[in-house]
C-alpha cells in the first residue's frame, strides 16, 4: 500500500503554533518563504509574548537585514 508523504516543511511551522500556544518560545526561529502575511502574523504574535504592553519603544528594536552592520547589532545589544 503506497502512503503519500507530506511534502514540505510544515514540521517547524507546527513546532513554532504549538509552542506559541503553550507559551514556550525557543531561542531562535528563522522564517522565511514567500508568504509575507503569515511571517508577517507569527512575528507579531511572538513579540506580543515576548514583549511587555507599554514597554516596545525600550525592549523592542527592530533591525533591518539589508543595512544591519556588526557595529549597529552589537550597540542594540
Amino acid at each position: 500500500m503506497a502512503v503519500k508523504k507530506k511534502s514540505g516543511g510544515s514540521a517547524g511551522y507546527d513546532k513554532l503554533r504549538a509552542d506559541l500556544s503553550a507559551g514556550t518560545l525557543g531561542t531562535g526561529y528563522i522564517f522565511y518563504g514567500e508568504e509575507s502575511y503569515l511571517r508577517e502574523y507569527y512575528l507579531g504574535e511572538m513579540r506580543r509574548q515576548l514583549v511587555p504592553a507599554g514597554f516596545e519603544e525600550f525592549n523592542f528594536h527592530k533591525l533591518d537585514g539589508k543595512t544591519l552592520t556588526a557595529q549597529s547589532l552589537t550597540e542594540a545589544a
